[in-house]
């Protein structure tokens, strides 16, 4: 978020703080019920480390994509204080929070319940419902059986402490799990593959500082050589997904593909 400052005496101190648009919120779904209240998010604006404070211009850089009200409305002040103490503030500007898009369906399920388990915790019962109805088929959509089961063990979870009253750590401690989840899910493919491929690069390197045969380089060269045929796949694949989930038209995604 850029922003500019000035004072005549010079600046000392600023803050952002960021607080949920309620108002502006589409209230459907998990986000039907009145959400859990929490504080306004409080940051420090930078400040120029060295040179005149008089009037300068700065960026402040947060990452928010775990928070709450990531992908939401939010109003957000900046506040700047001068040498004597004096304190102005700006006019509410109204945004959307930015977060982290998840592109694999699974995934996005998972951070929209996520959500709705952090908008209020009287959502945790109806959100282990719906994990479990969209997981009840994991052959179609898991890539692994331990990420299905760690899914399964998160949501026997939640419905064993939303029945006995869930608090605000064990929220907290939930919505870290179903995060770490998602980007299992999310990176799972593209990890995966980059991994086979530096294992093939390695057997390859290591067979010829042996002096292995022809016939066993040439074989562990191809399958460096579908390792990373898998790999520029996997690359080409999130690419596209990403060219159409932000709506692009069909020159700017044979343009992606090319330059991938």
């Amino acid at each position: 978020l850029p922003f500019a400052a000035s004072d005549d005496y010079g600046v000392e101190a600023g803050e952002a703080r960021i607080s949920l648009d309620l108002a502006a919120v589409t209230r459907v779904h998990g986000l039907a019920v009145a959400p859990d209240a929490r504080a306004t998010i409080a940051v420090p604006l930078p400040m120029p480390i060295s040179g005149d404070r008089a009037e300068f211009e700065e960026n402040l850089v947060e990452d928010f994509s775990e928070h709450p009200w990531s992908n939401l409305p939010v109003t957000i002040t900046l506040t700047a204080l001068d040498a004597s103490e004096q304190q102005t503030e700006t006019a509410p500007r109204a945004m959307v929070l930015p977060g982290r898009r998840f592109f694999d369906p699974m995934a996005a399920a998972i951070i929209e319940q996520r959500r709705d388990l952090l908008w209020s915790r009287t959502n945790a019962d109806r959100v282990s419902d719906i994990l479990r109805a969209v997981s009840h088929r994991p052959n179609d959509i898991m890539r692994s059986e331990t990420t299905y089961l760690r899914l399964r063990v998160l949501v026997r979870r939640l419905e064993t402490l939303a029945r006995l009253e869930l608090n605000t750590e064990q929220q907290e401690e939930l919505a870290a799990e179903l995060w770490a989840l998602a980007l299992e899910l999310e990176e799972g493919d593209l990890q995966d593959a980059l991994e086979r491929m530096r294992r093939a690069q390695e057997r390859l390197s290591q067979a010829m500082r042996d002096g292995a045969s022809d016939a066993e380089i040439q074989e562990l060269m191809q399958e460096l050589s579908r390792a990373t045929e898998d790999y520029m796949n996997q690359l080409r694949r999130e690419a596209q997904q990403r060219a159409a989930e932000e709506g692009r038209d069909g020159d700017q995604q044979q343009q992606s593909d090319n330059a991938m």
